[in-house]
């Protein structure tokens, strides 16, 4: 989270960054360190720590894209909920998110600020990766449709007897 923010406020972008979650743990020196990105006026960073399932799909349908460089996943939901919604996603290749994201998201290393910054700066300003990520992302997320999950389901089953 701490990566997160710091590469948000190093990087070139007229963009605003809104985390939203509840806290996890051991996040004081995260804490420390948005407490002092307010001191020092920067407003650019909203912190949501709870939001309903309506208007988190307002949030996300209004957003430019959603980050989650994720440290470990194991399934992706929000990335999948992102790209059913037609927004990029940029995201690590921990976990399943590599099957769940597949050539639809652009990956990052979770750990890397500069990856994180970089990558804030493309979405930033090119279009042209928006709306390729965003036609990819809605044909990714048709895998994973219910009318997909019955068919591997039923073929696992049939499989099995």
């Amino acid at each position: 989270f701490r990566s997160l923010m710091k590469a948000f406020k190093d990087s070139n972008t007229d963009c605003k960054l809104v985390v939203v979650g509840k806290d996890g743990w051991r996040l004081e020196r995260e804490k420390k360190f948005l407490d002092y990105l307010k001191s020092i006026e920067f407003k650019k960073i909203i912190r949501i720590h709870y939001i309903d399932s309506y208007n988190l799909i307002s949030l996300l349908m209004g957003c430019r894209a959603l980050i989650f460089p994720s440290l470990y996943e194991g399934f992706g939901l929000p990335i999948l909920e992102a790209m059913q919604l037609g927004v990029p996603v940029i995201t690590s290749k921990k976990g399943s998110i590599p099957e769940i994201g597949g050539d639809a998201v652009h990956y990052i290393d979770p750990y890397s600020t500069e990856e994180i910054k970089s990558a804030f700066e493309e979405f930033s300003y090119s279009e042209t990766l928006l709306n390729d990520l965003k036609i990819k992302g809605l044909s990714q997320s048709k895998k994973f449709s219910g009318t997909n999950y019955r068919r591997r389901l039923e073929q696992g089953y049939n499989k099995l007897f």
